[in-house]
């Protein structure tokens, strides 16, 4: 099984706010059948708090901390895309990261407005 959307890095988004947490949910995915996890943090041109170099760093580290701690998810990283007037000029310009880099990327839309 694979989870394409998980907001697990440690202190960067509106998902897990310690590596503890994060390390947790990993498990528990594990012993449900989770053999792969793609980390998406959210992008928003307008708002991000880490770059996307920062991002790769802190995911490299994680990624590692997973291993030292023997849980056998394997681990990729992209971004959740917020849907504006910009999502062409930001992917064009490589600011986003796509999943896994690839080709892929995973968008999210306004829940009420269009953009």
């Amino acid at each position: 099984m694979i989870d394409i959307h998980s907001h697990l890095l440690p202190n960067v988004d509106d998902g897990s706010d310690s590596l503890e947490m994060s390390l947790d949910i990993l498990k528990k995915q594990e012993a449900i059948g989770v053999t792969k996890v793609i980390l998406t943090p959210h992008y928003k041109s307008s708002s991000n708090i880490y770059t996307k170099n920062e991002l790769i760093d802190k995911f490299n580290k994680f990624k590692e901390i997973v291993k030292q701690n023997g849980i056998n998810i394997e681990l990729y990283l992209g971004q959740e895309v917020y849907c504006n007037s910009k999502i062409y000029t930001n992917l064009k310009d490589g600011e986003v990261l796509t999943l896994n880099n690839s080709k892929y990327i995973l968008v999210e839309f306004h829940y009420f407005n269009e953009t």
